[in-house]
């Protein structure tokens, strides 16, 4: 009897393949599910940046974390002004195990110098009574969040 060892071991690929592939689309989709949390960060970083192509500096300070609107003035902040920024895209959302803060990848883009340049930042998140609010205290050395 002679024995067929490319028709055997065809059929040990194809039921290794067969068994693997529901691991595999269940990995991948869990690690893609939405969350109520992330959803609600997703929808503060879109009106954060909304807000900043707008150039709505009132809406801004008013998603800042409590500690920067405690030790920065509304009207100060206000007057200044800001990036032109000309549009953006989020690249990532992720909340923290401890539920309570977050991050996010925004690309953005604004002109400098009369050229388009595109720019990534990683923004930290904080749930404050509930609510979603950028961490602007204390921001350290604001070229370290910069990747591009």
């Amino acid at each position: 009897m002679k024995y067929n060892t490319l028709g055997h071991n065809l059929t040990i690929f194809i039921a290794i393949l067969m068994l693997s592939l529901p691991v595999h689309v269940f990995a991948s989709q869990h690690g893609t599910q939405s969350t109520p949390a992330t959803d609600d960060l997703q929808k503060r970083v879109t009106q954060l940046w909304q807000a900043k192509v707008a150039g709505d500096r009132e809406t801004i300070y008013d998603m800042a974390d409590q500690k920067f609107r405690d030790a920065t003035n509304r009207t100060a902040f206000t007057k200044k002004s800001g990036l032109q920024i000309q549009g953006f895209e989020i690249a990532e959302i992720e909340i923290n195990d401890d539920g309570k803060s977050g991050s996010s990848m925004v690309i953005f883009k604004v002109i400098q110098f009369a050229q388009l340049m595109e720019i990534s930042v990683k923004e930290i998140w904080l749930l404050e009574e509930g609510v979603w609010n950028i961490k602007m205290s204390d921001p350290g050395n604001p070229f370290a969040k910069r990747t591009k």
